[in-house]
């Protein structure tokens, strides 16, 4: 991939808020691009689904925590 925004300060990984940030600095017309999860292990492409929030049965993360679900 060609361009890759550096996170800010010690930042190791991406918060909603960089993501939103990340957002409004692009152009309007990719805003209707389809939302895509680079894996890069695999080198692999998948489209995100939708957003879920977690609950109370989610022991990972706290509950309403926003989850990018990926289409596999």
């Amino acid at each position: 991939f060609p361009v890759t925004i550096p996170l800010k300060g010690n930042a190791i990984m991406l918060t909603y808020r960089t993501l939103l940030e990340i957002l409004q600095d692009m152009p309007a017309s990719m805003l209707d691009n389809t939302v895509t999860v680079h894996l890069s292990k695999s080198d692999e492409l998948f489209g995100v689904g939708n957003v879920r929030f977690t609950d109370e049965t989610e022991d990972r993360l706290d509950p309403l925590h926003p989850v990018l679900t990926v289409q596999e």
